[in-house]
């Protein structure tokens, strides 16, 4: 070890000289493949449907749709996860005021979800005709 930090540039250069004949003889090719990759980029396009254009506040509500409906399933977990702490407290007060408190916010924080989602289905049906056709939405 000591032979190697007394003679380090010796040993580097040796290194350095090892590496070069083993991946020294490796030519690289390019390759034109920009007509090949297009070509592929069209076709998943095509498969996915990406070639439809969409609206981006109909993008946008989808979005939101998503955000709350999966803060909603984390609001019903605490809510089971609440329960489960106050039910298996066995008269400690402590766990059971812990559990209590956490179905209450939970509970109220569903709730709030869900008027968010029912809003944002209302304003969902109403925005797609909105959006395409430019004009009045049918009362």
């Amino acid at each position: 070890m000591y032979f190697f930090l007394k003679h380090k540039l010796i040993f580097i250069a040796l290194f350095a000289l090892g590496l070069n004949l083993i991946f020294g003889g490796v030519t690289v090719h390019s390759v034109d493949l920009s007509g090949d990759v297009m070509k592929q980029v069209k076709a998943g396009g095509d498969a996915a449907q990406f070639s439809e254009a969409i609206d981006p506040r109909l993008a946008i509500m989808g979005v939101v749709r998503i955000i709350l409906a999966v803060t909603g399933i984390v609001f019903t977990v605490l809510i089971v996860y609440g329960g489960y702490n106050y039910f298996t407290s066995q008269g400690e007060e402590e766990k059971a005021e812990k559990g209590s408190k956490i179905m209450r916010m939970a509970i109220i924080g569903l709730i709030i979800i869900l008027f968010s989602y029912s809003i944002t289905l209302f304003i969902g049906s109403r925005l797609p005709a909105l959006v395409t056709e430019g004009g009045e939405v049918a009362k």
